[in-house]
């Protein structure tokens, strides 16, 4: 994380200038990790001039610390590993919550059709669920339709999710979801290849899409049409390698006949949670056998499971406030769901 004004200064004005791109940044960053020292010798690495000003690179700077933004180069300690593995990885990365969700081992990117049907929206209540309560972070694209169902099962469950933009990372889109935005700024991560205030155009999103795939190990498809942007993210995803998950639709839906057609291409079928457990090695026995309606106790009662059996590991796991975790406690030791231990001891009955 670019943290030295100086650098952040430089890396700005390279990200600005006309007719770099992303392939002379990568290039440049090759080279050397000093974007201070390119800025320098700016003409050994680009026949265009250096067209973006510091004095304007200052404004940029002016939001970024307003609005807490994380700036990641791919010279960085803190770049995802992953996104290093794909063909034209983002020189760039904008971040605003926690960015080490990016770098997690174990993710799973989640893209469906905007033009969703009840089917698709009921099998992401269906499916995800135990995905999230076993922490695996749910990464999607915001947009309207499964992508953002997708990010509300992760925040009910209070499971990292990370938001790929294809716009700037402070520029909302769509607009609608602006709460969700704000929930996932809040609860897990909102990232972006693209600099801060671009607005959303055609071909961001397809870009943006490489990321959505390149941040995962699998990707699971619910719900696409034969011609949609979801189609470009599984092209992305089957280019990098990564498993490809399909959830079957009816053969009467539009909204499946691009499901339908990669599952005849070999896309692995997701009928059961169990099946989309089974894609990271895990099964319904590692989350906890008590199951509760109130998304919080829940959360607490899987940590328990997993071996948090201190209020101080189970807050740091949960990120639950202090008052809200007592209350909880309270209330699962009431139901006898578990059993206190002197001051913050706590264990399964």
């Amino acid at each position: 994380m670019v943290e030295d004004l100086g650098e952040l200064i430089a890396v700005i004005r390279l990200h600005h200038t006309d007719g770099f791109g992303n392939a002379g940044l990568l290039s440049a960053f090759g080279d050397s990790n000093d974007p201070q020292k390119i800025v320098a010798n700016f003409n050994a690495y680009s026949k265009t001039p250096l067209s973006f000003s510091e004095k304007d690179a200052l404004k940029i700077v002016e939001t970024i610390t307003k609005l807490h933004i994380g700036v990641i180069p791919y010279y960085d300690n803190d770049y995802p590993p992953q996104l290093r593995e794909i063909h034209s990885p983002p020189a760039m990365l904008y971040t605003r919550g926690d960015p080490t969700i990016l770098s997690e081992k174990y993710s799973l990117a989640v893209v469906g059709t905007r033009k969703y049907t009840s089917y698709g929206k009921n099998v992401c209540s269906i499916l995800l669920p135990d995905i999230a309560r076993n922490r695996i972070p749910i990464i999607s694209g915001m947009a309207l339709g499964i992508d953002g169902f997708a990010h509300e099962q992760a925040l009910k469950y209070h499971c990292p999710t990370v938001a790929v933009l294809g716009s700037g990372v402070n520029v909302i889109t769509p607009i609608q979801h602006t709460h969700l935005y704000e929930q996932i700024v809040e609860h897990g991560c909102v990232v972006s290849e693209f600099p801060v205030n671009l607005p959303a155009a055609k071909y961001t999103f397809s870009q943006r899409n490489r990321i959505v795939a390149g941040l995962a190990n699998s990707l699971l498809v619910i719900e696409a049409g034969e011609q949609s942007g979801t189609m470009i993210t599984t092209n992305f995803a089957l280019e990098q390698g990564k498993d490809v998950c399909v959830v079957p639709g009816p053969i009467t839906s539009s909204s499946s006949q691009g499901t339908n057609r990669l599952l005849k291409l070999g896309a692995t079928a997701i009928t059961s949670p169990q099946d989309l457990l089974d894609q990271f090695f895990l099964s319904s026995a590692t989350q906890s056998t008590q199951k509760v309606e109130n998304p919080t106790h829940q959360h607490i009662l899987d940590e328990i499971h997993r071996g948090c059996n201190t209020l101080e590991a189970i807050q740091e796991k949960t990120l639950i406030q202090t008052q809200e975790l007592l209350l909880a406690i309270s209330e699962l030791e009431l139901c006898g769901m578990i059993t206190r231990e002197g001051d913050s001891r706590v264990s399964l009955t």
